[in-house]
């Protein structure tokens, strides 16, 4: 009965251990008081080009103080935006130009900072507006985005 209750005992910590292990290194989900913020001065954009159009945004997250905070998870999303060449918009990771679905799960760097590629394919001449929505626990931030 003993080397049971042993046993179990040694699978129940080896899981406990194990269940802090995360795929996501670690990045977690901002703080009350984080500020999610697009670095761009402009909080509404209008795409009136129909070729290729591309926009890089910076995305920061600071404590309520102006601190960066690294490894926070961030929730990214864009209506119409999925990593197929026939979409009418693609998310991209600025660094790796690696095109992400919506919504993406991304974590800030070291500096409190993501950097996302925001990119027109086209839509044969059909005009939309959507709200690119950056988030993390509570903090928001959008940016609207127009296809004309």
């Amino acid at each position: 009965m003993k080397k049971y209750i042993l046993t179990g005992l040694i699978l129940m910590s080896f899981l406990f251990a194990l269940s802090g292990c995360g795929g996501d290194g670690g990045a977690v989900t901002a703080p009350p008081g984080t500020i999610v913020k697009f670095l761009q001065d402009d909080k509404t954009i209008s795409i009136t080009d129909p070729s290729t159009h591309i926009i890089d945004f910076t995305i920061s997250v600071t404590d309520e103080n102006g601190i960066p905070l690294s490894d926070v998870l961030l929730y990214i999303s864009y209506p119409w935006a999925v990593p197929d060449s026939a979409a009418v918009v693609q998310l991209y990771d600025a660094d790796t130009d690696t095109p992400m679905n919506s919504p993406m799960s991304v974590s800030t760097d070291r500096n409190g900072l993501y950097r996302l590629r925001f990119q027109y394919v086209g839509a044969d001449g059909l005009s939309y507006t959507g709200d690119l929505k950056a988030e993390s626990g509570q903090a928001i931030d959008t940016v609207t985005v127009s296809i004309n």
